[in-house]
């Protein structure tokens, strides 16, 4: 996760945050996050919370060849 490697979280440990978005467009949602870090690098990530979802789709990863 870039905010790690930014140095907006720290390094080490577990960091939580809470993003609030869609004020403007009346589709107000609290979003609660966490990411783990160890070494400077993220190793998880949560996100829970209630949104107005107005799309839905699916990402398809290819197979790694190599």
């Amino acid at each position: 996760m870039w905010l790690v490697g930014a140095g907006w979280l720290p390094a080490d440990g577990v960091s939580s945050y809470r993003v609030h978005q869609g004020h403007e467009r009346k589709r107000r949602s609290l979003l609660s996050c966490t990411v783990t870090a160890g070494a400077g690098v993220a190793t998880s990530a949560t996100v829970s919370g209630h949104v107005h979802p107005v799309a839905s789709g699916r990402i398809a990863v290819p197979p790694f060849i190599g």
